[in-house]
């Protein structure tokens, strides 16, 4: 399969023949023949990317566990090899399942998809990296496990450890997933194999139960680095709740978001907001729904005034729209409640205020059906699905249905419209992520909406946002620039805006969160020895430089 779209694609192949054959020789002994591939048109399938240029890799390996990954990593050394890990390669908007640089093997962790324990006392589950969302989720429900899962909104079919080591974060009370996980297994680039916290004890009995062990706290090196493959890691899950409510509340105007934040933060700072509160523009829900409106539009970018007006009236949307969740006993939930009320109660452009439990939500659910029975529901039907959708992340479940956001500049024919997959690759979906993190004040809010929204119409793209109430002083913002694959040259504007607005924020004091292979090279533009240590770190675990190069390390992206 060939990848379609605008993808410029940038490949090496400058090794021997004849060494590359005696270390694909290596690799296929140590994970066995048929996990080798070589082909030209795998490799060119695994160059896809959501981003305007994908790298085409050498190979791709797929080990089946720790011990096959640490003969791979030998054999990389012995060769001369550069790899490159995923777990399931759905890392989109930042590299998907692409290395930095081409010509790299792609270490395809997919078939290490062991659940290898749930304890429903302590309440964890320890998992290999290709265990995805949806994975952990079934397996608690169809046992009768009570405990819950933190999920992000990228499907079930994503990892829980690939999205944690790049410091992703969720929905719920463990909506900050490397706060909430422990024991590390790590195979390192020398094919050495590493247990963090308690697990490099024999018979640890707190291995999976407390994170720090005794010495130096080595998680954080193998987060958003490339020092290791990590090929086992335990998450903390959450007891079900007694209560559960989740709410959503409207904002009229672009500038009402300052006051919003400034009323939730006293409540997420005291605890009695317990998860990240997410608050996405009109165009972030809009997206979720539909595509850009080009006939509405005749063909012009980014959208005017008027049309983004009537898309909010047709979707039943206001500026802003939050969602958060309550979590406990009766008692509990129900004090929140009034907390949460009494703080949005004055704030200004504030429209409504809804919590929603399960019954709540079967009976909105039925109202719809009857509305459409008689023709009457097309309006509320699309703000009842965001709702359904929202209400489900909330509880630990990723939907299906994510990709639809990442088609909002797509055009679609007839044929494109049939595809049936969660995977915007299959669509020729472009989009970049950009997430600057910034302090949970309005002259912040007000100053990163200003310059965000003006480097996106300059060229000629729409502001798409989700800011995110981490914890109690800092916010996230999710920024996407998205665009249409097949289309070179608005490929090429968006790398261009994508590069404006990432500098932009860079010198306004606002680096990203995370970093994509895109952005990755000026990570160390304005920093100052943190890289230099980094480094020095680089060469002592992996001399000879066969893990992921490029990947966090700015001078090699």
């Amino acid at each position: 399969m060939h990848p379609t779209g605008a993808t410029q694609i940038r490949s090496t192949e400058a090794r021997p023949a004849q060494a590359f054959e005696a270390a694909v020789t290596a690799l296929r002994a140590a994970v066995g023949g048929e996990h080798v591939q070589v082909d030209l048109d795998t490799r060119l399938f695994w160059s896809r990317s959501t981003l305007s240029e994908g790298t085409v890799p050498r190979a791709i390996v797929r080990p089946r566990s720790a011990a096959e990954v640490q003969a791979v990593m030998r054999a990389a050394n012995r060769h001369g090899l550069t790899v490159h890990p995923v777990s399931t390669g759905r890392n989109w908007g930042y590299g998907d399942a692409c290395a930095v640089t081409a010509g790299q093997i792609i270490l395809d962790l997919k078939r290490m998809d062991r659940i290898l324990e749930v304890n429903a006392h302590l309440a964890y589950v320890t998992v290999e990296p290709g265990v995805t969302q949806g994975q952990v989720v079934e397996h608690l429900e169809s046992r009768g496990i009570p405990l819950w899962m933190d999920a992000t909104g990228a499907g079930p079919h994503t990892s829980l450890i690939g999205n944690t080591l790049e410091r992703g974060f969720g929905h719920t009370p463990h909506g900050d997933r490397f706060a909430h996980c422990c024991g590390l297994e790590v195979v390192l680039p020398d094919g050495r194999l590493l247990r963090t916290g308690f697990g490099h004890y024999q018979n640890a009995q707190a291995a999976e139960v407390y994170p720090y062990g005794v010495g130096p706290y080595l998680d954080g090196i193998f987060t958003q680095s490339n020092l290791g493959v990590v090929t086992r890691m335990t998450f903390w899950l959450m007891p079900k709740p007694e209560v559960f409510k989740a709410f959503v509340f409207f904002a009229e105007r672009e500038d009402d978001l300052g006051p919003l934040v400034e009323a939730l933060r006293p409540l997420r700072q005291r605890g009695t907001l317990r998860t990240p509160i997410h608050i996405g523009n009109d165009l972030r829900l809009v997206s979720m729904n539909q595509s850009y409106p080009w006939q509405a539009m005749n063909g012009q970018t980014p959208l005017s005034p008027k049309v983004r007006d009537e898309l909010r009236r047709a979707h039943g949307v206001w500026a802003w729209t939050g969602t958060g969740a309550l979590f406990g006993s009766k008692a509990e939930v129900a004090a929140a409640m009034k907390e949460v009320r009494r703080a949005l109660a004055n704030v200004r452009g504030m429209k409504r205020l809804v919590f929603i439990d399960d019954r709540r939500l079967r009976l909105i659910e039925k109202a719809q059906a009857l509305l459409e029975r008689f023709g009457w529901g097309r309006r509320t039907a699309p703000m009842v699905a965001k709702v359904k959708t929202v209400y489900e992340l909330l509880k630990g479940r990723s939907p299906e249905n994510c990709v639809q956001g990442g088609l909002w500049r797509v055009r679609r024919g007839a044929k494109e419209s049939r595809i049936d997959s969660p995977n915007p690759l299959d669509h020729g979906a472009g989009f970049y992520w950009i997430s600057p993190v910034l302090p949970m004040a309005t002259a912040h809010v007000d100053k990163v909406n200003a310059l965000a929204e003006r480097v996106l119409n300059d060229h000629g793209f729409d502001y798409q946002v989700t800011f995110t109430l981490l914890n109690g002083r800092a916010l996230c913002a999710v920024i996407t620039v998205s665009f249409d694959k097949r289309n070179a040259e608005e490929a090429r504007k968006a790398r261009a805006c994508h590069d404006a607005l990432l500098d932009a924020l860079l010198a306004a004091g606002y680096p990203p969160y995370r970093a994509g292979n895109h952005s990755m090279k000026k990570l160390g533009a304005t920093s100052t020895n943190f890289f230099d240590v980094t480094a020095q770190l680089k060469a002592a675990l992996d001399p000879n430089g066969v893990l992921s190069p490029g990947h966090y390390e700015p001078s090699r992206a």
